[in-house]
């Protein structure tokens, strides 16, 4: 790839620089109307003004294809020739997607090519969204809707970018999170238009920006209303017509970052410091974009664009890469999934009720108000109800961009959130979800109680997270229109959902909870009723290694660090701190009472409760926190009451705590697969990975176990048998060692391909 000046193309305009580019084919030839109809793009020519209007069909978002690149390709070719355009716009006609980058399952079949090859896909990509740099009138992105990794880097190599004020509109180089870096000159555009430390912050944290946030950096030219969107990008290109300046623009665009030394070593060292992401083991292709974007923003832009070729091309296909691509491809399919093998029908949902304002209810209500659902919440203590609207109301109305409450928002949803004063005002309600205090006894009362004003066809569904459905449902006289709706703590944050099934609900509860939980923004999967469901039931295992660990004497922070080297985000006595050891008692005890061959009793957790030491909330348990959430040590006083259980004293390998915390997990997920509680894969490892915050650089559970081999597996079990049960091998885990068979075999569509 090279720069160079090319002629002068009309008279008054010279073209500064361009990108070399291979021959590309032009077929397509405008009609006597001025207008032509390419499966993806649609060109028209209005006063001068070509629009690209971008409309892939079949597809939810628009996708950059290979085939939709080669479209664009040819209308670029066919609109350089013409001698009477004044300008051209780039805009969506699919409402919400501008354009939402590479077609990732089209690449994903790419995964084993070499660099050499990779490169020259990348370069040919490039190739094509450069020559909207040279051509002799200037070229607009009319955004409206999600503007993301190639679209975004297409929008660059534009002369401008518009962006229309709407909540859709998104824009963001998410590269980073897929174990990538953007490939299409985002790396090196970025800096040159918003300057290095936002660009480096940008790149690196792979963030997204409002339509708002993108006109306070310059990365958006202008923000103008949607209505307006048109109407403004042609008022821009008569500007810069008018002006005769465009060439001047161009090379004032791309001229390269003047930043002292000292300025860019301070920018790299403070993005570096932060974490570059949620789960801070995730830096192989952050930190690498960081060096990349630092050391070439001062160099010429040809040689920048080089370097991130070849970056892209090292990154592409890495193991971190893949696992990465195999969770977009788990949530992706995700949304699409029904919950059920075979379709049923949908009841709808016009109005949800929560019964319980605490943090679980509050939080619920709060999710489905955001989404403009009309929502009753209810308490026995009607003061509470009073109390804790505004907060519900407050949270729902929050504004990224304000970060806080939009007082505009929370008027208008205040409107659509009722108080209910008794059981008979649920009774508008077609889905309710009940989230009181975690007692058999209480909600075996509600329960019935609540049925018996609801409409028949409303969903009754139950917020518990260690409560079997099927008991609950026992004095219910429409059991099969009940189910569990396990939601995550906080559930502002938490994506997850668990639609627990019960032996008597209807495939078409199920069908509507999954909806449900998907129109308030959540990701839902289904499990069969049984104790701890999914997540608990994976999470049990890893709690009560940990506590078995230390009696056989490995240390507490040894063992914590163990796992956060493997990519937990917290080990497993942080975690008993933060949910609070008396709760993890309660809910310990119930994985005990169903599984007592696996789940040992250990002693320590009832010292430390007995004691006083719940974890963070009272400000100490296995670490002490001397500031809110800050953890500091292994509390001395702590370790001492634990160490009356400790059987012996013994030096662990590093590696082999990491085995001895992970796979029981995993043995455990074996087992909800045989048992058919889980119902593939690909629900475990979503459940792990946004229910527990197992690391997505391992690319979930099970396809981590797949990455090792079953017969790996079993060979380091081995040395563990001894230990007891919950270390030895399912029939599931040998048939597959036998056969060669992955977990990720068992999906009839996989997500990525093997």
């Amino acid at each position: 790839m090279r720069l160079f000046p090319q002629r002068t193309a009309s008279p008054g305009f010279r073209r500064p620089w361009c990108v070399s580019s291979i021959a590309l084919p032009v077929n397509l030839l405008l009609s006597d109307a001025h207008g032509v109809m390419s499966s993806a793009i649609r060109l028209t020519i209005e006063d001068h003004v070509a629009i690209l209007s971008l409309d892939v069909p079949g597809k939810r978002v628009n996708l950059l294809s290979a085939s939709v690149r080669q479209e664009l390709s040819e209308h670029l070719e066919t609109l350089a020739a013409q001698s009477d355009i004044r300008g051209l716009v780039i805009r969506s006609a699919k409402p919400g997607s501008f354009l939402a980058g590479a077609d990732l399952k089209e690449l994903a079949a790419r995964l084993a090519d070499p660099a050499e090859l990779t490169a020259q896909l990348i370069e040919t990509g490039r190739a094509i969204y450069a020559r909207l740099a040279s051509l002799p009138f200037p070229t607009v992105a009319a955004i409206e809707g999600g503007c993301l990794g190639g679209g975004l880097e297409l929008a660059l190599w534009c002369d401008a970018r518009i962006v229309a004020d709407t909540p859709a509109t998104q824009l963001g180089l998410p590269e980073t999170k897929l174990g990538l870096i953007p490939g299409w000159g985002g790396t090196a555009l970025l800096p040159r238009l918003v300057g290095l430390p936002q660009a480096a912050s940008l790149i690196t944290s792979g963030q997204t920006l409002s339509a708002a946030q993108s006109a306070g950096i310059r990365l958006a030219d202008q923000l103008v209303p949607s209505d307006a969107l048109l109407s403004a990008v042609r008022a821009w290109i008569a500007e810069v017509q008018a002006a005769g300046d465009l060439a001047a623009r161009r090379q004032l665009r791309v001229a390269d970052v003047v930043l002292p030394q000292a300025e860019c070593d301070f920018v790299r060292f403070s993005i570096a410091a932060e974490p570059l992401s949620s789960e801070p083991h995730l830096t192989r292709a952050a930190h690498a974009a960081l060096d990349l974007v630092v050391r070439y923003a001062h160099q010429p832009l040809a040689r920048a664009l080089a370097a991130e070729t070849k970056l892209f091309a090292e990154l592409w296909g890495s193991d971190e890469n893949r696992a990465l691509l195999n969770v977009f491809f788990l949530t992706d399919h995700n949304k699409r999934d029904a919950g059920l093998d075979a379709p049923a029908a949908l009841r709808d949902v016009r109005e949800a009720g929560v019964i319980g304002v605490g943090i679980m209810g509050a939080g619920i209500a709060a999710a489905a108000l955001k989404r403009n659902v009309p929502t009753t919440i209810y308490d026995a203590d009607l003061t509470a109800v009073e109390r804790v609207a505004p907060t519900i109301v407050s949270e729902a109305a929050y504004s990224k961009t304000l970060r806080a409450a939009d007082p505009a928002q929370a008027i208008k949803l205040a409107t659509i959130l009722r108080s209910a004063h008794s059981d008979s005002d649920l009774a508008r309600c077609d889905f309710v979800i009940e989230a009181v205090v975690e007692n058999l006894d209480v909600k075996k009362s509600l329960l019935p109680r609540v049925e018996a004003h609801l409409t028949p066809g409303a969903i009754l569904a139950s917020n518990t997270s260690t409560l079997q459905i099927s008991k609950l449902a026992e004095g219910l006289a429409r059991p099969t229109d009940f189910c569990g709706l396990h939601f995550f703590n906080p559930v502002r944050r938490m994506q997850l959902v668990e639609v627990i099934r019960g032996d008597k609900t209807s495939d078409q509860t199920v069908a509507t909870a999954v909806a449900f939980a998907k129109q308030i923004g959540k990701m839902p999967i289904v499990v069969k009723d049984g104790p701890g469901f999914l997540v608990n039931r994976v999470l049990s295992p890893y709690l009560n290694e940990a506590l078995q660990l230390f009696a056989d004497g490995a240390e507490i922070d040894a063992i914590d660090a163990a796992a956060i080297r493997f990519g937990m985000p917290l080990g497993p006595f942080q975690l008993y701190d933060m949910v609070g050891l008396d709760t993890a008692l309660y809910a310990g005890r119930t994985m005990w009472e169903a599984f007592p061959e696996r789940v040992l009793a250990s002693p320590v957790i009832p010292a430390l409760v007995k004691a006083g030491r719940l974890g963070q909330k009272k400000g100490v348990g296995f670490y002490t926190y001397p500031g809110k959430g800050k953890m500091s040590r292994v509390d001395a006083k702590s370790r001492e009451i634990a160490l009356q259980y400790r059987r012996k004293e013994s030096r662990l390998a590093p590696e082999s705590l990491a085995d001895r915390l992970l796979f029981p997990m995993l043995l455990e997920a074996t087992r909800l697969l045989e048992e058919g509680r889980a119902r593939d894969p690909r629900d475990v490892d979503l459940g792990v990975i946004f229910g527990l915050g197992f690391p997505s650089s391992r690319g979930g559970l099970l396809y981590w176990a797949d990455t090792i081999g079953a017969s790996e597996i079993l060979r380091r079990l081995e040395p563990l048998a001894d230990i007891g049960p919950r270390m030895q091998p399912t029939e599931l885990l040998r048939e597959m060692s036998r056969t060669g068979k992955k977990f990720y075999d068992l999906v009839t569509t996989p997500p990525l391909p093997s």
